[in-house]
């Protein structure tokens, strides 16, 4: 029933968002005419900088794990996890945790701290992106995405929270892991034991917080990643001829609004994604319904398809032939090792 809810849950809200805007189109005819007049060669410079945005998620990947890994299993492993996305919803980070510890021998625990560590950093610069998106355009926010504005405090909360124990970790890992690890073995020796080893390690996926210039790094690449995102949206939006309308303020704020979309459980952000995107340029900037419905239908196209799914699977493809990460780096005692949760 877990598996049911888990797979169908974000299918059928990819289905609703899907019916709502077929509902939303007014002459199917334009929305072809919309895509068929864009510029291709905007469109396709959307590939490399997106691209270069996940080589950017990769190196600070590598980053966070704190060891000299190679950049290309890094990449490997995100471009593996976005085409996953696509089918799976949410198995995608599964995937790339996986394909990394295959490949450079990094361990579960401490590659699952780093995905968490990431996606608190993503929520960081998303509450940023909203807060400079209410100051832009907060009116007309409020009145067309109420839902979004009452989510500021919650997600701020949330940033800060995450914030707040991604520092005491990675300054307090090993005192909570021996923590952890004494109050399991007051129940079973051998699985405290473990249980210490399994939290010492995924502390170590915090500890970049006790590293300056790493973490000075690693901010920097996050603001290159989202600067990047930006700017796919902005070429989508030029390649339609949206941007001269709507402005930088406008195409700064629909993409924080498309943004939010990623954070609704959905198939591949199908439909979520046309859904935000559509009414952010139709009712916040009075872009026609079926121009920003061709824009959004085109983006997530190239974003979810070509570079998700395409690119993924060519790199997947491609790994074989990459140089082989050293083994020696997460070298610990055979009885430190803790349970490999993929193993057969």
């Amino acid at each position: 029933m877990g598996n049911i809810v888990s797979r169908g849950l974000p299918v059928a809200v990819s289905a609703v968002f899907v019916i709502w805007v077929i509902h939303m189109v007014d002459e199917p005819a334009k929305i072809w005419k919309g895509i068929s007049s864009a510029s291709l060669p905007l469109l396709a410079a959307i590939v490399p900088v997106s691209l270069l945005s996940h080589w950017f998620r990769a190196t600070r990947w590598c980053r966070f794990i704190g060891k000299p890994l190679p950049r290309s299993y890094a990449f490997s492993s995100v471009m593996i996890g976005y085409a996953v996305n696509a089918v799976i919803p949410r198995g995608g980070e599964i995937a790339r945790i996986v394909n990394m510890n295959r490949t450079t021998h990094a361990p579960y625990p401490s590659l699952f701290a780093t995905l968490i560590a990431e996606r608190i950093l993503d929520v960081v610069v998303l509450v940023g992106f909203l807060g400079f998106s209410l100051i832009l355009d907060g009116q007309r926010i409020r009145e067309t995405f109420p839902t979004v504005a009452r989510l500021g405090p919650s997600v701020v909360a949330l940033a800060a929270g995450g914030l707040i124990l991604m520092i005491l970790l990675g300054f307090s890992g090993e005192f909570f892991s021996r923590v952890a690890g004494r109050v399991a073995g007051s129940l079973h020796e051998g699985f405290g034991k473990r249980l210490e080893v399994f939290a010492r390690q995924g502390a170590e996926g915090f500890s970049l917080v006790r590293r300056p210039l790493p973490a000075l790094l690693a901010a920097v690449e996050t603001a290159a990643i989202w600067a990047l995102y930006w700017l796919c949206f902005a070429l989508g939006l030029s390649a339609f001829g949206l941007l001269d309308g709507i402005g930088y303020q406008g195409a700064t704020v629909t993409f924080t609004l498309t943004s939010f979309s990623m954070m609704v459980p959905s198939q591949g952000a199908i439909g979520v994604f046309h859904t935000f995107g559509q009414k952010a340029l139709s009712q916040l900037y009075q872009v026609d319904v079926d121009q920003a419905l061709a824009w959004a239908t085109v983006v997530h196209a190239i974003l979810m398809l070509g570079v998700g799914v395409l690119c993924g699977v060519v790199v997947w493809a491609l790994q074989g032939f990459f140089a082989p990460a050293p083994k020696d780096q997460f070298v610990t005692k055979k009885e430190d090792v803790p349970f490999d949760p993929f193993s057969r």
